[in-house]
């Protein structure tokens, strides 16, 4: 996760105290539900595209 741009120690240990042992989850969209996000797809036509949508988007 570190070699990812942005993310150093701090956001690293901030995020782990967040969400526990990763080992836990058996899916990524997990950790994402428990952000409150939800993946969701929009289309236009012949063009698709996903988004995250929160809590707040009805």
């Amino acid at each position: 996760m570190l070699t990812v741009p942005g993310v150093g120690i701090v956001t690293l240990a901030c995020f782990l105290a967040e969400v526990g042992d990763l080992q836990g989850y058996e899916h990524g969209q997990q950790i994402i539900r428990l952000a409150g996000l939800n993946l969701k797809e929009n289309s236009f036509g012949k063009e698709k595209t996903l988004i995250y949508s929160g809590r707040w988007d009805d």
